[in-house]
């Protein structure tokens, strides 16, 4: 399993035996340059299975992960086990989708429950 690591801007891989509530880490590290701390880091970050997003080497990434200020960074283990990932999609305006959904949560829960439920009426 991987964890994605905000405050340091990476993602680390783990395994989990069977039965076990200990994970343990294995030795890859990948670290995430395009993004910007402090608003950066991983978001997520999902399993490339297919033969496409390939990377500067010609080769499909095998993880692709996003950012908090609006990265789309990828890595294969063609890089090593430990290494950056290269950065590949740049969203503008990737630090405005966060603040507007922090916006939508405060006015969410500002609105008394009876007036949101007069408004749906």
């Amino acid at each position: 399993m991987w964890v994605a690591e905000q405050g340091t801007d990476s993602a680390e891989a783990f395994t989990l035996a069977p039965g076990s509530s200990t994970a343990t880490q294995v030795s890859v590290h990948v670290s995430l340059p395009g993004s910007v701390l402090p608003v950066g880091g991983p978001a997520g970050l999902v399993a490339n299975t297919g033969t496409g997003f390939d990377l500067s080497d010609g080769k499909p990434a095998g993880f692709i992960f996003d950012t908090l200020d609006g990265h789309i960074e990828a890595w294969n283990q063609d890089d090593g086990l430990t290494g950056n990932a290269e950065d590949e999609v740049t969203i503008p305006g990737g630090r405005l989708h966060r603040a507007r959904h922090r916006r939508h949560e405060a006015r969410r829960r500002a609105v008394p429950a009876d007036a949101a439920e007069s408004a749906a009426s």
